[in-house]
């Protein structure tokens, strides 16, 4: 089960010979988990902001070139699972829930054990491609 705070401090890894996912798009998705899961933490989930089924559908761009920095996509996918089952269990219970709810299914893969970077602030990426804000 993750908390806003558990997203704040995650880090990932570099992909491996400079490949992963595009780290700005990565950072700017994880600002809007964050804002949805503290909306949750505090009753007052916001509508349209980050859901499960968005979870499911959102695509990184690949870092690729000279310059370009890359998460390892194995560390995201395995935080994105986590963070699917988290959404989950809040939607499942209606959205309203002062304490995270128990997560009774267990995710399809195991989180790396490297994993985490520091969110930014808000800033328009991933999210605003995804749903024009």
């Amino acid at each position: 089960m993750l908390a806003s705070d558990d997203v704040v401090k995650v880090e990932f890894e570099q992909g491996r010979g400079g490949a992963g996912y595009d780290e700005s798009e990565v950072d700017d998705f994880l600002d809007s988990l964050v804002i949805t899961l503290r909306g949750y933490e505090q009753g007052a989930p916001r509508q349209g902001v980050v859901t499960s089924r968005s979870i499911d559908d959102v695509a990184f761009t690949r870092a690729r070139g000279f310059g370009r920095r890359g998460y390892d996509a194995a560390s995201v996918d395995a935080f994105l699972v986590k963070a699917r089952e988290t959404l989950r269990a809040y939607e499942s219970r209606g959205g309203v829930s002062t304490q995270a709810p128990e997560v009774v299914s267990a995710p399809r893969q195991a989180p790396s054990t490297a994993q985490r970077s520091a969110v930014s602030e808000p800033k328009k990426g991933i999210f605003g491609k995804l749903f024009g804000g």
